[in-house]
């Protein structure tokens, strides 16, 4: 388990450090997930394609997923540290609400890209419930 040091330690990273972090790991992480896991089955192909046509099809369709899920995924993290570093800097500790706040404004962002708005409340609260959670199974 890791060890994370007080916020009003030497140690302690600022909020746009910990910003950029979480934008920088979604950025691999969603690029990978999108690489591996989205969908190309339903590429539109021509009748008579050529197998060159078909590699192709499936590359960009690979590539726009990868690219997709990493503008997605880096939004998602970045807004959970930045906003759950806020919060802690406001607060002045790290503990079960600044979890929810990480995680609310995550999931309201994940909620607004389904296009309904009552989406972006419902996933929301769900995310940081789930984020309160886990911080008290980490030991919080």
């Amino acid at each position: 388990m890791a060890v994370v040091p007080p916020i009003n330690s030497v140690y302690s990273p600022s909020c746009d450090a910990r910003l950029a972090e979480g934008c920088i790991r979604g950025l691999y992480v969603g690029a990978l997930w999108g690489a591996f896991f989205h969908r190309y089955d339903t590429v539109p192909l021509p009748t008579k394609a050529s197998r060159g046509q078909i590699m192709l099809r499936i590359f960009r369709t690979r590539a726009v997923g990868a690219c997709k899920h990493s503008f997605l995924l880096a939004t998602f993290l970045g807004l959970y540290s930045g906003s759950s570093c806020v919060a802690e800097k406001t607060m002045g500790r790290r503990n079960w609400a600044t979890s929810f706040v990480g995680g609310l404004s995550a999931g309201a962002f994940a909620g607004l890209t389904t296009g309904h708005p009552h989406h972006a409340m419902t996933w929301g609260v769900g995310t940081g419930l789930a984020s309160m959670i886990v911080y008290g199974l980490q030991g919080g």
